[in-house]
């Protein structure tokens, strides 16, 4: 899809105009916790692997004292939702230093 020079010069005048109105900043103050979602991301997941080997391996069960049919695949669902909310989270962050940059450089040509 393209966008024809009336359509960019309106983006462009948004841009502006969310910048004007503090809607969009030219800062990166929040990408700093990129790391800390990364992080839990990480654990939630393998904790999640952990619990599933847990949930399906009888061997697994018996060697960590856990009764025969023991399983919860509950939290293995809950942690990777929470490993997917985690990275979603980055995502986002990405996204917003995008369009931070793309109004640098639409300021710039202004």
């Amino acid at each position: 899809m393209k966008l024809d020079a009336g359509e960019v010069k309106k983006a462009e005048n948004n841009v502006a105009q969310y910048l004007r109105e503090g809607l969009l900043k030219k800062d990166a103050e929040n990408t700093q916790f990129s790391g800390f979602y990364m992080e839990n991301a990480k654990k939630a997941l393998l904790v999640a692997r952990h619990l599933q080997k847990l949930s399906t391996e009888e061997e697994i069960r018996k060697k960590n004292g856990f009764p025969g049919g023991f399983e919860c695949f509950l939290r293995v669902i809950v942690l990777s939702y929470y490993s997917m909310f985690y990275t979603a989270n980055i995502a986002l962050e990405r996204a917003e230093r995008f369009i931070q940059e793309m109004a640098k450089a639409i300021g710039r040509m202004n």
